[in-house]
């Protein structure tokens, strides 16, 4: 691999979803992962060589489905799983899954890849989490299975960064800025505020330019998210409806509005709208209680994450940002990648710093 170009990439390894830039490709793909026989990956394979969110794949001899299927098929296996460590299998396989898918159509890949840990988990996991995804410069080998193809993959891991995850939209805004025009002595001294809404983690963080903020008081942290609104959605529909639904029927229903329900569509977008604002107040509360100190001094606040694509709940923090601390926050632009284009661009910039493919 050694005449291999060195290929940037960001990987978002979300509880949510999956998300993956590289010039190569992007995309995202369901958190929910199934072990199955190989009898079945056969089956599957050929039932959907049509479905491009339908991926099997083959690591280590073991076979295993991947994406939105595993919750019509596996049931028992569509929640996600909400451990915060990533010390697991089935945690490298969704990592090295959107990896690959990322690095494009080439067997060997030689890449530098950057990923995020929820704040509350940065300091703790980093490093192990670094040793894991280098594989201790050993090429991970990957075969998947999707829309009729397959795809084997060596991927070798050159360098491996593990950020605070709001950093990911960070970098973004500051190259928007510099795309607009502004210099980079104004960009390196801008502070900002990143509200990261993620699956499983709301995750608050203050930064100076590229620099998180430290101090004494509670200004990174983090606190409820999505999975909150699932959970109280999901409690209301069946005190109602009597509907018990699962996790994933709950998340279509957030795009959607409604559930199936004995043959036929209920609406639960009222429903919805009060999880969203129970919520909402809980997460504006706790970031005005904690950020009441640097509010001030701050240049910007911006929100971020998948479920900001829900304009219904993006406006509702809007306002409730508004109502409780003055400010008017901003939504970053397409909010589900904010954070994995940052990671790409983080890539980018250690491969130019350290000039790997130059000639």
């Amino acid at each position: 691999m050694s005449d291999l170009k060195t290929l940037p990439a960001g990987v978002d390894r979300g509880f949510g979803s999956t998300k993956y830039f590289s010039k190569e490709n992007m995309g995202k793909i369901s958190s929910l992962i199934s072990k199955i026989s190989k009898n079945e990956a056969k089956k599957i394979i050929e039932n959907n060589c049509d479905d491009e969110d339908v991926i099997v794949a083959m690591y280590k001899g073991e076979y295993f489905l991947i994406g939105k299927k595993v919750a019509d098929i596996r049931p028992e296996d569509g929640s996600r799983d909400l451990r915060r460590s990533r010390d697991n299998k089935k945690e490298m396989i969704l990592f090295l899954t959107a990896l690959a898918l990322a690095s494009g159509e080439k067997k060997d890949s030689l890449v530098v890849v950057t990923t995020g840990l929820p704040t509350n988990d940065y300091d703790k996991y980093r490093e192990d989490y670094k040793k894991e995804i280098y594989n201790h410069g050993e090429p991970h080998v990957i075969r998947l299975f999707f829309n009729g193809k397959s795809l084997n993959k060596n991927l070798r891991v050159k360098v491996v960064s593990v950020e605070n995850q709001p950093k990911g939209t960070v970098i973004t805004l500051m190259n928007n800025d510099a795309k607009k025009g502004k210099s980079w002595s104004e960009i390196r001294i801008k502070k900002i505020g990143i509200c990261d809404i993620g699956f499983n983690t709301t995750d608050l963080s203050v930064y100076s330019g590229k620099d998180m903020i430290s101090s004494s008081q509670s200004l990174n942290f983090s606190t409820k998210a999505t999975y909150s609104i699932v959970k109280d959605v999901q409690k209301i529909v069946f005190d109602k409806y009597k509907a018990d639904k699962n996790d994933e029927d709950i998340i279509k229903s957030l795009e959607t509005g409604k559930i199936k329900y004995r043959g036929k569509e209920i609406d639960v977008s009222k429903e919805i709208k009060d999880a969203f604002l129970k919520n909402a107040k809980d997460i504006v509360e706790k970031i005005s209680s904690n950020w009441e100190g640097m509010l001030d001094t701050l240049d910007s606040i911006c929100l971020t994450g998948g479920i900001l694509e829900n304009k219904d709940f993006a406006l509702t923090l809007q306002e409730l940002f508004k109502e409780k601390t003055g400010w008017t926050v901003s939504i970053a632009r397409n909010p589900q990648y904010a954070n994995v284009y940052g990671f790409y661009l983080i890539s980018q910039s250690i491969i130019n710093s350290r000039g790997y493919n130059r000639k």
